[in-house]
C-alpha cells in the first residue's frame, strides 16, 4: 500500500457489536457491549451501553462511553481510550 493512513472501511450493523468485550488502553477488560445509544436529532452515535459483571456474574453495573473514546474495533473487541477507572463511571 502506497499510503498507510489509507484504510478500507468496513461497515458495521449494531449486532456486530453487542456483546463485544471493551478493554481500555492498557488492555485490561472493562465489560461488554450491551446496547448502542444514537442521538434522534442528527442520527449519530453516542455512546456505547456497557455492562460489568460483579462477583458470580452477580451485581451488574451498567455505564456509557462516549464513542469519541472508542479507537479501534477489532477481533472481536473494542479498544477504548480511556482508563478502567474513567471508562467504567456509572451511568
Amino acid at each position: 500500500m502506497d499510503n498507510a493512513h489509507e484504510r478500507t472501511r468496513i461497515l458495521l450493523m449494531p449486532y456486530d457489536l453487542i456483546h463485544r468485550k471493551i478493554i481500555c488502553f492498557n488492555d485490561e477488560r472493562i465489560g461488554f457491549i450491551r446496547d448502542l445509544l444514537i442521538d434522534e436529532v442528527d442520527w449519530k452515535l453516542r455512546f456505547l451501553h456497557a455492562t460489568q459483571k460483579g462477583l458470580l456474574g452477580l451485581d451488574k453495573r451498567h455505564f456509557l462511553i462516549p464513542i469519541e473514546a472508542v479507537r479501534r474495533v477489532a477481533g472481536g473487541l473494542v479498544r477504548i481510550d480511556l482508563s478502567k477507572e474513567q471508562g467504567t463511571r456509572g451511568a
